[in-house]
């Protein structure tokens, strides 16, 4: 099972599948420095559902929900996927947590979860992640995780993303 000390990840379900589009077609405070940078249509949410994005093939890849432990909640979605930037392959982390739960340290907790399976269970050698460049709060979450910035891109889906990167 993935788990932290405070939060347990489960597969995107129809169990938690309204608390995940609720988060990602309502929520325009969160949603603002995310993904597309806007909330999704219904339309597109399902749609997302279907992608390699968050749904990969291989287990463990792709985007699960983030259970709080302590009262089974929904608190957002964070996982670990495969993606090409500028030709080359890299393993990417992120996270996506509602807003009623920033600042209580669960993007750090979950970044070092991701930073620890990379390295022990998927024997990686390097592990990336990308920040809207106006999401100064997550950006200094992967900071505190010793990311080190590698560069900047625009992707036409995602749009402007500053790339940090750490040797594992």
């Amino acid at each position: 099972m993935l788990e932290t000390t405070r939060l347990r990840f489960e597969p995107i379900s129809p169990k938690h599948l309204e608390d995940t589009a609720d988060m990602f077609c309502t929520n325009n405070r969160v949603m603002a420095s995310t993904l597309k940078g806007s909330v999704f249509t219904r339309s597109e949410f399902d749609s997302l559902l279907h992608t390699d994005f968050i749904n990969e093939q291989e287990p463990v890849f792709g985007f699960w929900c983030v259970i709080l432990k302590e009262s089974n909640r929904f608190i957002g979605v964070s996982g670990i996927h495969k993606i090409k930037y500028q030709d080359k392959e890299y393993c990417e982390f992120g996270f996506i947590l509602n807003d009623s739960h920033w600042g209580q340290g669960f993007a750090t907790e979950i970044g070092h979860h991701w930073i620890s399976y990379a390295a022990e269970t998927l024997q990686l050698d390097q592990i990336i992640a990308t920040v809207s460049p106006h999401n100064l709060a997550s950006r200094r979450v992967l900071e505190k995780l010793d990311m080190k910035y590698m560069d900047q891109v625009t992707s036409e889906d995602r749009g402007d993303r500053i790339i940090l990167g750490r040797t594992l």
